[in-house]
């Protein structure tokens, strides 16, 4: 059977779909170069990813879609396979055209027809979930899997459980302006289990662009889902935690309700952890052929060469890690710090000379910690001082850290601001 020059018709090329589509189906043909294709679903699709043979030069392969919106496609680095990245439709698309571009040869579609949670389940798309005025080192609210996947197939298998030692920033390098933030995660978990064969979402959490979190891999009641061992980081996903950020920062700034939701998550998991140098690196898988070192708080980047998490998140990874530390005293110290009360700063705000009156009799180490993490001022404290005096005129304004290591090993901390 021979199709119109140019144009590829359902009747013709897609034969193994039909009007009610399943969750995920998948079909392959040839195409050639600088050539405009026409496809015809048989049915509603959500989202689609287009697979390519190994090498292919993606360059001016774009689809066109219903409304006019071109959407370029580019390799996805989350994949083992050589894909685009995957297009959640803002509404269900049963035709779309396809610019081939350079492409030629044997092309696949990931196709995915994911059923809408209804708009009554979802709250949390027409208001930003509130932080209140709990305690920042608290756990931040997050929308359950239970809720965002309900009527989806659950996982397989059981999860399994991993160490924390390293935080992973992604970008989705989807929209930067998705119509509905649950839709988009729906389909990305879709798009990992039926199309990757994994067992559940890549990933531990997903912020929006409105500043929502999502819980990512599902727990099962056996364990928390910031231990559950991910698929996010080019297959070295032990002891690491992975964070997606919806939208692609290759082209676009994260929008400020997603840092803020990031410095919450990134500093309640370090202070769980016992993390307590967001500008830290360390050894990463030690003793195997994986081996590296990366910072504690990293890109994806930082693991195997891709555009993941954005060029405008990656450089910001060190405004990144000291908002963490501001965000909840996350301190560069050997033990647990303890927030005392025993403890007093005059003035504050400050501006040149700091007065820090420490716990009365106490003998200890006392410490100016800058923002990112320098230590910049030492004294000792006897059991006869009373106040310590520290000339800050040759500092810069900011926020500080003062901290007090008693013998027994406690830190008392409190923050400095200089003005």
């Amino acid at each position: 059977m021979k199709c119109l020059y140019g144009f590829l018709f359902s009747w013709c090329l897609l034969p193994l779909l039909y009007a009610q589509l399943p969750l995920y189906s998948a079909v392959s043909y040839e195409v050639e170069p600088n050539k405009e294709y026409v496809w015809q679903f048989g049915g509603s699709v959500t989202s689609l990813s287009v697979e390519f043979t190994l090498g292919s030069d993606l360059s001016g392969c774009r689809l066109l879609l219903n409304d006019g919106t071109a959407v370029a496609l580019k390799a996805d680095s989350h994949q083992e396979r050589h894909t685009s990245q995957l297009t959640v439709f803002d509404s269900p698309q049963e035709s779309i055209r396809f610019v081939s571009g350079a492409v030629a040869g044997k092309i696949t579609l990931h196709l995915l027809s994911v059923p809408r949670l209804p708009d009554a389940n979802k709250w949390w798309e027409y208001e930003p979930v509130p932080f209140g005025e709990e305690n920042v080192c608290e756990k931040p609210p997050i929308i359950p899997v239970a809720q965002w996947r309900a009527g989806l197939p659950p996982p397989r298998n059981p999860p399994e459980e991993t160490q924390v030692r390293f935080i992973i920033i992604h970008h989705e390098a989807g929209s930067n302006n998705p119509r509905d933030f649950t839709e988009t995660v729906r389909n990305i978990y879709i798009f990992h289990t039926q199309s990757n064969g994994w067992n559940d979402i890549g990933y531990n959490f997903v912020i929006a662009q409105n500043g929502t979190i999502f819980e990512g891999r599902d727990g099962q009641g056996r364990m928390d889902s910031d231990n559950v061992l991910g698929a996010h980081f080019c297959g070295k996903n032990r002891n690491t935690m992975g964070i997606c950020l919806l939208g692609n920062y290759m082209t676009a700034e994260p929008p400020q309700p997603t840092l803020l939701s990031l410095y919450r998550l990134i500093a309640w998991k370090m202070e769980k952890e016992n993390l307590t140098n967001p500008f830290g690196r360390a050894i990463h898988l030690p003793g195997t052929s994986l081996q590296s070192t990366i910072g504690v708080i990293s890109g994806h980047r930082d693991g195997c060469s891709t555009d993941c998490p954005g060029d405008n998140v990656y450089r910001s990874l060190e405004e990144i890690r000291r908002n963490v530390q501001n965000t909840c005293n996350v301190l560069a110290a050997g033990t647990r710090p303890i927030i005392g009360n025993d403890m007093a700063i005059y003035p504050s705000p400050a501006s040149n000379r700091v007065r820090i009156v420490v716990p009365a009799g106490s003998i200890g180490q006392l410490s100016i910690i800058a923002a990112n993490g320098t230590e910049v001022a030492q004294f000792q404290a006897n059991i006869n001082t009373s106040a310590i005096e520290w000339n800050a005129s040759s500092f810069g304004r900011g926020l500080y850290i003062c901290r007090f290591i008693m013998p027994s090993g406690d830190v008392i901390s409190k923050k400095i601001v200089l003005e």
